[in-house]
């Protein structure tokens, strides 16, 4: 019997752990904000599956959040910052809400598996059964009641609230499972450099400037792999601010 109920909670985190790998759009990027709305870019070397980058996000924090974006290089002007920006803004607060039910969900998840270790099978399900479906109801309200906040449509929210009813971590994941279901258009890498302008000198800087040039070197390479396979034509809009971004960070590095 214990190994049956170990095999139960296995399964569950295993949903939970699968949930937060994100497949990101062909030929895009991604960038990752907390819970104050504050954007980063990861420069670090992504997986790849089938020609496309794969992203791992943590399991125990549901204030880890994603959201993909269209395409990788460019340059971010002023006026789509303040567009990205408000968006951010105004999306954060329905996002909070969603997290902190998530991770009260978790703690209560984990509470249950390490009580099922000498309660009766029976009592713990019931528990489990009781929590979910609270957690769910209150999950599908603020998608419902914020979903223009969040840019959803109708049909995607009920969708997502009923994928919530079936997957236990879902609930956990609701934020993530917002972020990763929209494509954003801005250039993620473009975020990366001016985040790396905006840290202040140190070890610090140095290596993430370090990590930037590595991805635009990679995203330069990757187009020239790319180009090999098809009719030569001249450089993108997206491959010359990679260049001139490469350069200009390696000078200064020296």
């Amino acid at each position: 019997m214990q190994g049956d109920v170990a095999l139960f909670w296995l399964v569950l985190f295993g949903f939970l752990a699968a949930d937060n790998v994100a497949l990101l759009p062909r030929g895009g990027d991604c960038v990752r904000f907390d819970w104050r709305g504050r954007l980063r870019y990861d420069p670090t070397r992504r997986l790849q599956f089938r020609g496309r980058d794969l992203v791992l996000l943590n399991p125990l924090n549901p204030f880890e959040r994603l959201v993909p974006t269209d395409h990788v290089g460019g340059a971010l002007s002023p006026s789509l910052w303040r567009q990205v920006s408000r968006r951010t803004r105004r999306s954060l607060p329905v996002l909070n809400r969603l997290s902190w039910l998530g991770s009260a969900y978790l703690a209560g998840l984990v509470a249950l598996a390490l009580s099922s270790a000498w309660l009766p099978l029976l009592w713990v399900l019931l528990a489990l059964l009781t929590l979910h479906l609270a957690t769910s109801a209150f999950a599908a309200w603020h998608l419902v009641c914020g979903r223009h906040e969040l840019e959803l449509t109708a049909l995607r929210a009920a969708k997502l609230s009923l994928e919530a009813v079936f997957v236990p971590a879902y609930v956990v994941n609701m934020a993530k499972r917002v972020g990763i279901g929209q494509v954003w258009r801005f250039p993620a890498l473009g975020l990366g450099v001016r985040q790396e302008g905006r840290m202040p000198a140190g070890p610090e800087r140095e290596l993430y400037a370090h990590q930037i040039r590595t991805r635009l070197s990679e995203f330069l390479e990757d187009w020239d792999i790319a180009n090999e396979q098809r009719p030569r034509q001249s450089s993108t809009p997206s491959q010359q601010w990679a260049a001139e971004a490469l350069k200009c960070l390696t000078t200064s590095a020296h």
